[in-house]
Formats: C-alpha cells, structure tokens, sequence
C-alpha cells in the first residue's frame, strides 16, 4: 500500500512552498504569499475528501506526493504565464486563481478526487 501519511498534519505545505520555490529560481519570478495560501487553502477544504478516495484504492492506483507536487507544479506555471503575460516578475492570487479555474477543478488534490 502506498504511503498517505503525506495528507496528515501540514507536511504537503511544504511541499507546495518547496515547488513554488524552485520555480521562482527557475524563472526568476516571486510569488505573493497570499497566492501560496489560496493553494493551501484548496488543499485544506478538500484533504479529508481525497484521503478517504485514495484510502479505499488499491495500492497500484493511489497517487502519491509526487503526483500531487506535480499538480501543483503545473498550477504555478499556468499562474506565471498569467504574470508573464502582464509583463510581472512576481505572481499574484488572481493569476493562481485565474489558472485554478482554467484547468476547472483539475488539479488534484486541490479539489475532490476524480
């Protein structure tokens, strides 16, 4: 069985500030604080609803903390191209909001598991 303990307490916050981090150095853009909460804050509201999915899976077909960092990663990209395209170094709310809703609710685990 894969390991899920990852859903428990606030370890996969760091995970998100570990991805927006080496972002930031890759493409030399900075992300608002209040841009990392609202990812954070989606995790949160659907945390308990997407262990409890990947719980009942078998272990060949839980996703893993990789699976979710790489979510992750693509939300913060779409989000620097939003900024990107606004001629901005830095990264706000709206541009993480703007590619949450671009990829309608695709980005697991930030919203109930498909």
């Amino acid at each position: 069985m894969a390991n899920l303990d990852w859903f428990k307490g606030n370890t996969f916050h760091s995970v998100i500030r570990v991805v927006a981090r080496d972002l930031e150095s890759k493409h030399k853009i900075e992300f608002s604080g209040f841009g990392l909460d609202f990812v954070i804050e989606k995790y949160e509201e659907n945390k308990e609803k997407n262990y409890l999915t990947e719980n009942v899976k078998s272990s060949p077909n839980q996703r893993t903390v990789e699976d979710a960092a790489y979510s992750v990663n693509l939300l913060l990209e779409d989000a620097i191209r939003f900024a990107r395209n606004q001629k901005r170094d830095f990264v706000k709310r709206d541009d993480i909001e703007r590619a949450y809703l671009k990829n309608y609710c695709g980005i697991w685990p930030l919203c109930e598991g498909r």
